[in-house]
């Protein structure tokens, strides 16, 4: 469930003593627009309003895909059988039908970095694949966190813990959240929206079993392009474990040991290795590089393969523990470890 980041407008209420329909009628004449969020150890409850109406609510539990409430009955059966801590959020008029019609979307599996990448280049290919997503950005604690929106690759809006409103559309915003994070590292969490304009119940559940087709996925785009860098820091590792055991160049190991195994890694031309490594700097220079996660693979196996002939498991196992790329590697099923 995606909460906004700005100071909430009310804080610290329990649903036990509010009447919620007339508290909503109360809200509506001080504030206008806004959202009620409702948390309790087994549910979340949004609840979102105009200065006329009540436009719909959403109810997540768990494990479940979340429920859109057109009708808040449901919801109010539910205020009824426990008690919730109780926010309050203001939104601006233009932020308001943003927040409440809101398409179910689903989450990358795995959190990028901005040492990964800038959020300028993700930005950037954001817009190639007209991605209609959101990005989380948190710099270390929930009063700067930030949520950037997209649709079909084009920035709308952002809420921010700093802000106000719910949704500040100003592109000079932008270009300051790109500044902030050249000098702070922040954790980049990314969401795709469904195309759908209208949320519901079914669509919900829908995404979550996965039969919808999945957007392009930048989380793969980025490892893929980061593979250089990650394939250069292996390379030191495994150079520093061998060296010193071996009068041979490790890398020449490494590449004959890669044309030995040809027959189980059949992508690979024995004359004419996909890849150069040299002054440290690992290149690509297979004509498709398609095959670069599988390449990875292979150059993993086959200094697993040349460190165990020379004897050197124990020191390679202690550089890997220390491994940055280590954890994002293993989430994506390579065997980084034997």
């Amino acid at each position: 469930m995606l909460i906004p980041k700005e100071k909430p407008y009310m804080d610290g209420l329990s649903s036990y003593y509010l009447d919620t329909l007339k508290f909503i009628e109360h809200l509506q004449g001080e504030i206008g627009n806004g959202c009620i969020y409702l948390k309790s150890s087994v549910r979340e409850i949004l609840i979102y309003f105009d200065e006329m109406d009540i436009i719909n609510g959403v109810i997540q539990e768990p494990g479940k895909p979340a429920e859109v409430a057109p009708n808040l009955q449901p919801i109010f059966e539910l205020l009824q059988q426990r008690n919730y801590l109780v926010k309050v959020f203001r939104f601006d008029p233009n932020a308001i039908f943003f927040w409440a019609q809101m398409p179910p979307y689903k989450r990358s599996k795995t959190d990028l970095t901005t040492d990964d990448i800038s959020l300028s280049d993700l930005i950037e290919r954001l817009h190639q694949d007209k991605a209609s997503c959101f990005v989380e950005m948190n710099f270390g604690s929930p009063d700067k966190s930030c949520l950037l929106f997209f649709h079909e690759g084009d920035y709308i809006g952002a809420s921010c813990a700093w802000g106000t409103g719910g949704l500040n559309t100003s592109r000079q915003e932008l270009t300051k959240f790109i500044e902030l994070t050249r000098s702070h590292r922040a954790v980049l969490t990314l969401g795709h929206f469904e195309n759908s304009s209208q949320p519901s119940v079914t669509t919900a559940a829908r995404a979550d079993a996965g039969d919808t087709p999945e957007p392009p996925d930048v989380e793969d785009q980025v490892f893929i392009s980061n593979l250089p860098t990650i394939l250069e820091e292996l390379f030191a590792l495994y150079i520093s474990a061998v060296k010193k055991k071996v009068r041979v160049d490790p890398v020449s190991l490494l590449e004959q040991r890669l044309v030995l195994r040809t027959d189980d890694f059949p992508f690979l031309d024995p004359f004419n290795l996909p890849f150069e490594y040299t002054d440290s700097v690992f290149t690509f220079t297979g004509s498709d590089n398609a095959f670069g996660e599988n390449i990875a693979r292979a150059v993993i196996e086959c200094a697993w393969d040349v460190v165990e002939e020379y004897n050197v498991q124990k020191k390679f196992r202690n550089s890997l523990a220390k491994w940055a790329y280590r954890p994002v590697l293993e989430e994506r099923g390579y065997a980084v470890v034997r």
